[in-house]
């Protein structure tokens, strides 16, 4: 799946929305990664996308977003209180948005 994941902010402040961080992802992930990542199904229980498991992208968005300062307003923004779940909750809208974009 993902194995690299380039810096995603190499230079310029931190996403503060969900929305402003997917489109960081967007632009800084491979079109391979982005179609690997489409092509995730929901998982055994149906409500969330395999994706979540995905610890390398998970740690990435954790550490480059700043999801471990209790003041993150992006962490605020997913409405979580821990930096994993928060992660999860932007890793199912990059998924969400690229089943809506992408057709694999």
């Amino acid at each position: 799946m993902v194995r690299k994941v380039k810096r995603l902010r190499p230079c310029g402040a931190l996403p503060v929305t969900v929305d402003e961080a997917v489109e960081r992802l967007m632009r800084w992930l491979s079109d391979e990664q982005l179609d690997t990542i489409a092509r995730r199904r929901r998982s055994y229980n149906g409500s969330e996308p395999d994706i979540v498991s995905t610890r390398m992208l998970g740690l990435a968005i954790r550490n480059e977003f700043g999801l471990w300062n209790d003041e993150s307003p992006l962490r605020d923004a997913t409405g979580k209180k821990h930096p994993d779940n928060a992660s999860a909750v932007i890793m199912r809208a990059l998924w969400r948005r690229l089943k809506k974009e992408r057709k694999v």
